[in-house]
């Protein structure tokens, strides 16, 4: 990633990004997200890994939509927000169950660069992925 200078844009980012994920709008996602944003999602399950570039995270949120058969709903909860950088716990429910994740994001150039996805119970989150790719 090449060097960036800090904004003061994360509230606002935060929210259109949250906006976006809850509206499935692949198109505004793709507007909040830099070229080479990173997405790191801890964990040993299917959807762990990191994702470099916005259009790998576009198609990798598409991809838990597809794992999950389109049954995948999420929330936001407990949200702190500085000038760059978001602090949020993401519930998901699919499937009859429900985990949750840490969610941090920097913000720089007004652009989301770094998604750090924390399962908040590592072992019910990777099961949680590993039960939609049994079921296929």
């Amino acid at each position: 990633m090449q060097a960036r200078t800090a904004t003061r844009a994360a509230p606002d980012v935060h929210e259109r990004f949250t906006e976006a994920l809850a509206a499935r709008d692949l198109d505004a996602m793709a507007r909040v997200l830099a070229p080479d944003a990173l997405l790191r999602i801890a964990g040993a399950g299917p959807t762990s890994g990191d994702y470099l570039g916005r259009g790998v995270i576009l198609r990798h949120v598409l991809d838990e939509r597809q794992l999950s058969s389109g049954r995948l709903r999420t929330e936001v909860a407990m949200v702190e927000v500085d000038a760059d950088h978001a602090v949020a716990v993401r519930r998901l429910h699919a499937g009859g169950r429900t985990v949750s994740e840490t969610v941090s994001l920097q913000v720089t150039d007004g652009l989301i660069s770094l998604i750090i996805c924390r399962p908040n119970d590592p072992v019910a989150y990777d099961a949680f992925w590993f039960a939609f790719c049994r079921g296929r």
